[in-house]
């Protein structure tokens, strides 16, 4: 996964996700996120940032050709924190502060087998909780004020699925 605007630069990441079909046309799914880290120049040092959160998603399936194509629109909650490492300061600490956003999504599935498929995602994140990375007298620390996290975001999959 790629993800754009969630922290400071753009990172790669793994959403591995469990997906529930509750009814024929709407799916439950489920989701674990994890980024990879992003530097950068906070003060006279650096902060090291990385996201890890789950999400929760209703959508919306249509299936075609017996289901060997689906198409899902999605919307859901993603929550989770930013690990914000500092370097470079007398004293650098590590934090963990909250991250909060509504989410879009919208997939599409193509099975050349019953089981297994390819999965292609867009997904966009509005957050209504985010830190902001700031100097204080003891290193970095997530809040206040100083580089604030990105105000929306996208992240970009490809991968394969399996189904039971």
């Amino acid at each position: 996964m790629a993800l754009v605007e969630l922290l400071p630069k753009p990172t790669w990441g793994i959403s591995p996700s469990v997906d529930l079909s509750v009814l024929k046309g709407f799916d439950l799914r489920a989701s674990f996120y994890a980024s990879g880290s992003t530097t950068s120049k906070v003060g006279r040092g650096t902060a090291d940032a990385q996201f890890f959160g789950g999400a929760l998603d209703a959508c919306a399936v249509l299936g075609l050709l017996d289901d060997a194509i689906r198409l899902r629109g999605c919307a859901g909650l993603l929550a989770g924190g930013v690990n914000a490492a500092g370097s470079g300061f007398d004293v650098s600490e590590t934090t963990v502060r909250p991250w909060v956003a509504p989410k879009a999504r919208i997939d599409g599935r193509w099975s050349p087998i019953k089981h297994f498929g390819i999965v292609l995602g867009i997904e966009g994140f509005f957050p209504v909780v985010r830190p902001v990375l700031q100097v204080e007298s003891n290193g970095v620390v997530v809040k206040g004020e100083g580089v604030p996290l990105p105000g929306a975001g996208a992240g970009f999959s490809l991968g394969p699925s399996i189904a039971f």
